[in-house]
């Protein structure tokens, strides 16, 4: 009797121990189940497989069609295009420098650009140049150290009013490549006082921050006649971004009307006059005629400023009132 009440309570135990045993493995096989239908379908033949690793023969069939479903599965993405070669075999770096290789139809359509644009660009960065030279080879340490601080803001506002210019040059040229009629004159000259406005309107808010440079400048040197050399260049400063936002609108609304060639002829002349009175600046504090200081350098920095929107809005007064001369002739001749 005892030995028979050992061998039930180890049968008893063993068939517990085994319960306990599958429990888990069903637990896991449920979760595993149920991942796999909330993730993507991609992934659930390999969680499926992986569930039915241990299953028994009767589920082997099911077992051998998610195998070939991974491995066409695998197929497919490895036959895929890769977004990192489409170009292999087709694109060399020598082939930049062979102009057989160049289409010549996309060459003549930018041929127009390229010495107009080029010129326009080095022209307008010769100016700082040449500020840069005089204020290192003639004035003192301290106006250079000033003109450094000064130039810093100059380049953190001037793309402020600069936005005007992109816009100009994105919504000018919807109109202005329309057919020529009275709509389309009408539209531009409401462009032109819209985008003044803007201009006027930029220009007076930057004022403002202009203002603030003598005390932000603290935060760049602790030297006081350094800050007093920054502040000998407001007044030029102020008078450069007052109309800076004009200039930029006249800028981009002749670029947009694409009359690339005046810009280019224009800043070509820039790129030798505005250097030539900086150097002339530079020999006379050389030569003691002068005190100069960056003061001086920013005043005849925003004379040339007041000169390029002079001139940039005069030009587009005469534009606008040749398209409406060319308009003036076409509805004539329409009603003759």
């Amino acid at each position: 009797l005892v030995k028979a009440n050992v061998t039930l309570e180890a049968s008893s135990i063993s068939k517990e121990g085994i319960s306990t045993k599958k429990r888990p493995r069903n637990s896991l096989r449920n979760s595993l189940s149920t991942l796999a239908s909330e993730i993507a379908p991609d992934f659930r033949p390999k969680l499926q497989l992986l569930s039915h690793k241990n299953a028994p023969a009767s589920k082997k069939k099911r077992i051998v069609n998610i195998k070939s479903t991974t491995a066409a599965e695998a197929t497919r993405i490895k036959s895929s295009p890769k977004s990192m070669g489409f170009l292999h075999g087709q694109f060399k770096a020598s082939d930049l420098f062979r102009w057989s290789t160049m289409d010549t139809g996309i060459i003549k359509n930018f041929k127009p650009f390229a010495i107009p644009v080029t010129v326009s660009n080095v022209g307008r960065i010769s100016g700082y140049l040449a500020m840069s030279h005089v204020a290192s080879s003639a004035l003192g340490t301290m106006d250079m150290a000033a003109h450094q601080i000064v130039f810093s803001f100059f380049c953190c506002l001037y793309p402020l009013v600069d936005a005007l210019s992109h816009t100009a040059q994105s919504f000018v040229p919807t109109i202005f490549e329309k057919q020529a009629s009275a709509g389309r004159t009408k539209a531009l000259k409401q462009m032109y006082n819209n985008f003044f406005k803007a201009g006027a309107i930029f220009g007076l808010s930057i004022l403002g921050l202009v203002m603030c440079i003598p005390f932000l400048s603290r935060f760049f040197t602790t030297d006081l006649s350094v800050i007093g050399k920054v502040r000998g260049a407001i007044p030029g400063l102020m008078t450069f971004f007052s109309v800076g936002g004009l200039m930029c609108v006249g800028e981009g609304m002749l670029l947009g009307q694409k009359d690339l060639k005046f810009l280019g002829r224009m800043y070509g002349a820039y790129f030798f006059i505005v250097p030539s009175i900086m150097l002339r600046l530079k020999k006379r504090s050389l030569l003691g005629i002068q005190d100069v200081g960056i003061g001086d350098m920013w005043g005849l920095f925003s004379i040339y400023q007041c000169v390029r929107v002079a001139i940039w809005h005069i030009r587009l007064r005469l534009l606008q009132r040749r398209i409406a001369k060319d308009t003036a002739g076409l509805s004539a001749e329409s009603r003759s």
